[in-house]
């Protein structure tokens, strides 16, 4: 048996196929938005990205969780440290937002965050 189908036919399919992939792609490209996405270290560009992926896309990781975990928990304590430190005058707060406050001082982003400091942290978060 022969050949059934012309070979400059199966060619112009094949040319047809390709174009119509090369126009898929062009509009696809031209869908695509993207965004530069900058800032500081530690200004959460990388934790942004994380949560959408894990809101959109694959799930984190065991691995993955526990490292962002540990960002999340190194940012908390970043940030209180920082807010503590820039109150000129400790006297305004309360006996125990005074305490509170030594403690905190005491602190750096990797100490851990035992019941005690949660709980300075908390009566901090009281303070006027």
């Amino acid at each position: 048996m022969g050949c059934c189908v012309n070979r400059q036919a199966g060619f112009e399919d094949m040319k047809e196929a390709e174009d119509m992939k090369k126009t898929e792609d062009i509009k696809s490209f031209r869908e695509t938005k993207k965004i530069l996405f900058l800032g500081p270290g530690g200004c959460g560009k990388s934790t942004l990205f994380k949560q959408l992926r894990q809101s959109f896309g694959e799930n984190m990781d065991e691995k993955e969780r526990l490292a962002f975990g540990e960002h999340v928990r190194q940012f908390i304590l970043e940030t209180v440290i920082t807010v503590t430190a820039m109150i000129d005058d400790k006297s305004q707060l309360s006996t125990e937002g005074q305490a509170a406050a030594k403690c905190v001082e005491l602190l750096n982003s990797r100490s851990p965050i035992t019941d005690e400091v949660a709980l300075h942290i908390k009566i901090l978060w009281k303070e006027p």
